[in-house]
């Protein structure tokens, strides 16, 4: 089966092509506890209105994190002998130096890119689903305090070999809370919206790639799949004792930690 990955520019534009879409089981489209009480038409509803309720939880997080100061690489263009493109001052002038050339340097001001997965397996409660998401909201909002971020969401749904991965940027300026807290800690967003998108290709419940989400393989393919960078943040989806949903706030820390200690080595 051919893998789909298909990137959206917005909440909006999402919305939109879920709105020419038939859910494939239409009574498993009716709220349940197992979707947060959300049906199909109540989420595609909510997607744009947004949920705040869990905000305050995560603010509450950040209380409890350590300071951190974040730095990843950015391009910056410096004079050099040899170069991209041509420096006319330096050339009339004489100067050794009359080309152009990219340079990565560590910045505190270049933008964080954060990929979150939204998906959960089955044995995930929609409370435990909404800490998790709680915990990737509070890291967005420490990163957004020191520096710009960049938020998409996606679903790492699939099977043996293959994948099927809806990927939804959100308004990071600034943040879109209304928007990123629905989709982060609504079981709605998952397994209404994402899983109806994903019914259309003939999915079957499995993960990407057929694979744990966590695993390092898995990892590296949906980092290719979806056009990572090295420096760009990857959260695969999890299960019941993942350490977002045990121990958020150690789990923040190790990230916004990692992230500073491989640009100081």
């Amino acid at each position: 089966m051919q893998s789909v990955i298909t990137h959206y520019d917005s909440i909006g534009d999402f919305r939109r092509v879920l709105d020419t879409l038939t859910p494939a089981r239409a009574s498993d489209r009716k709220a349940s506890a197992w979707t947060g009480g959300e049906s199909w038409v109540s989420a595609k509803r909510n997607l744009l209105v947004g949920k705040m309720e869990s905000v305050p939880k995560a603010s509450a997080l950040l209380d409890q994190l350590a300071e951190h100061s974040i730095e990843l690489e950015q391009t910056v263009w410096e004079p050099s002998v040899a170069g991209a493109f041509p420096l006319v001052p330096a050339y009339l002038s004489g100067h050794p130096e009359t080309m152009l050339r990219p340079v990565p340097t560590a910045t505190d001001r270049s933008p964080v890119k954060v990929y979150a997965s939204v998906c959960c397996s089955a044995g995930v409660d929609s409370v435990d689903l909404e800490k998790r998401g709680i915990a990737i909201l509070a890291l967005c909002q420490k990163l957004g305090a020191v520096r710009p971020i960049e938020l998409f969401l996606y679903a790492d749904m699939g099977g043996s070999g293959h994948a099927f991965m809806p990927c939804v940027k959100v308004e990071t300026s600034p943040l879109d809370l209304a928007t990123a807290t629905f989709a982060l800690t609504s079981a709605g967003f998952l397994r209404q919206l994402c899983f109806g998108w994903a019914e259309q290709y003939g999915w079957g419940g499995g993960w990407a790639w057929g694979d744990n989400p966590t695993s390092a393989s898995s990892q590296r393919r949906t980092r290719e799949a979806l056009g990572l960078t090295d420096t760009d943040l990857l959260i695969p989806g999890g299960f019941s004792t993942d350490p977002l949903i045990r121990k958020p706030v150690e789990w923040i820390n190790e990230k916004v930690a990692f992230y500073t200690k491989a640009l100081d080595e």
